[in-house]
């Protein structure tokens, strides 16, 4: 018999496999989608895009790779990447991704790591914008 943690990766797999696909790659640069809020974040890796977006229904995190898209045009998306705190990242290499189901079962965050196997940015979903955090590792 399976225990928790195990069917907790099985069921995952799907979701957080895509990860996979941007592992090792540099990070070129970060585009956001804001209405007043942030409700798009754009990672431009070498070959393809993480788009992370907030789900204004249920108030969750969505995200999806897809191939590289010119997100330069247009008024909708702002280059970021020399803004804090994309900057420091730009040029990095993706290492890992997570995901967090809080104790109501909503999939409302995404840790990521870039140069290093503990993470680095947290994006979390509230009040229907996606709300961006930098971990720090406390040495004690």
């Amino acid at each position: 018999m399976e225990d928790a943690r195990t069917q907790a990766a099985y069921a995952l797999n799907p979701l957080i496999s895509d990860f996979g696909l941007i592992g090792g790659q540099a990070l070129k640069s970060v585009f956001e989608k804001k209405d007043g809020d942030t409700e798009e974040i754009i990672f431009n890796f070498k070959k393809v895009s993480l788009i992370i977006s907030a789900n204004c229904d249920d108030d969750t995190i969505d995200f999806k790779i897809v191939k590289i898209s010119d997100y330069s045009s247009g008024n909708t998306y702002n280059d970021v990447s020399n803004r804090n705190p994309w900057d420091q990242f730009i040029g990095r290499r993706f290492c890992w991704g997570w995901v967090a189901i809080n104790q109501q079962g909503y999939l409302d965050s995404i840790l990521l790591s870039f140069e290093a196997i503990v993470p680095s940015i947290m994006l979390n979903v509230a009040a229907s914008s996606i709300k961006i955090g930098i971990i720090v590792q406390v040495n004690i």
